[in-house]
């Protein structure tokens, strides 16, 4: 619920800078890709995974600052802060990986056979 409620907040706010500057052929665009992004945050969160979900949360960050940046209104070093959390959320959810068991199948696809 907090990520609808969340979405909702930031996509009306964007699209509503989008009908003040114009640029309404962005509407539909924005308005899937902040449910895209939404879905991944609520995928994450839902798999119970700390690590998942804190990459998750980072990564929504890193867009929403992205996007705020770009439609609403300048943000104070948003770069650095973009690059900082999309990095963070990269090097989150590649380390999850660690974590979720294999059950194995690692060792039923190797094969000892050579190639001939």
């Amino acid at each position: 619920m907090p990520i609808a409620v969340y979405s909702t907040v930031i996509g009306r706010e964007i699209v509503l800078s989008l009908i003040d500057t114009g640029e309404t052929g962005l509407i539909i665009p924005v308005i899937g890709y902040v449910t895209v992004i939404s879905l991944m945050g609520w995928t994450a969160i839902m798999s119970g995974n700390a690590t998942v979900i804190t990459g998750g949360i980072l990564f929504v960050i890193s867009d929403s600052i992205l996007a705020w940046n770009k439609f609403i209104d300048v943000i104070a070093f948003s770069g650095p802060l973009i690059m900082l959390t999309y990095y963070a959320s990269q090097f989150f959810v590649a380390d999850s990986i660690r974590s979720v068991p294999s059950f194995g199948l690692a060792n039923d696809l190797k094969n000892d056979t050579p190639i001939q």
